[in-house]
């Protein structure tokens, strides 16, 4: 789940025996997502930055309200044309 957040979306995974991994650049967002006894790993990444994932290690991807925000400077120093392509690669 790209932008994570809390987790809540990541739960109709769970219910269908899915483990995920989340990603989220906030991590105020990460703490409340992680939860003992839950099929989730959840990781500190900004989107708009090259990740460190293996290639074809995961079956699929869902971002929920999450990538738009890639086309925001958000911080100085931010090209946003640059972060939504760094993303698609």
């Amino acid at each position: 789940d790209l932008g994570c957040g809390t987790g809540y979306s990541g739960a109709p995974l769970e219910r269908a025996g899915h483990a995920w991994v989340g990603l989220d650049l906030s991590e105020s967002m990460l703490r409340a997502a992680r939860a003992p006894g839950k099929r989730r790993d959840v990781l500190c990444a900004d989107l708009g930055a090259p990740l460190w994932l293996r290639r074809r290690v995961f079956d699929g991807a869902v971002s929920i309200s999450a990538v738009q925000w890639l086309c925001h400077a958000t911080a100085n120093g931010h090209d946003p044309a640059k972060r939504v392509r760094t993303f698609f690669r």
